[in-house]
């Protein structure tokens, strides 16, 4: 999962609903899931721990109580974490 930094909330004036942004963990050198597939589908060997990965970084969500409701390949990341790949759920 991509870590998050910090959170802002601004503070709304009554008509306008409050505006939230975020900092982010910075990806290098990765691509997306999205991109890895255009070329077709990957052999297992790749795909599942891949998929493993994805798969811990939506359980993690579910256990704080979060449904990330736009899970795709386009926001699955496949990115450098020190001297390995790592598939992070964005």
């Amino acid at each position: 999962m991509c870590r998050i930094h910090e959170l802002f909330l601004l503070p709304g004036n009554g008509h306008h609903r409050v505006a939230a942004f975020l900092t982010m963990e910075l990806l290098e050198g990765g691509t997306t899931l999205a991109k890895q597939i255009e070329g077709g589908p990957l052999p297992w060997s790749e795909a599942e721990p891949i998929v493993m990965e994805l798969c811990q970084g939506l359980e993690a969500l579910h256990a704080v109580g979060l449904v990330h409701r736009d899970f795709k390949p386009g926001n699955a990341m496949l990115a450098k974490r020190g001297s390995s790949t790592q598939a992070v759920v964005m």
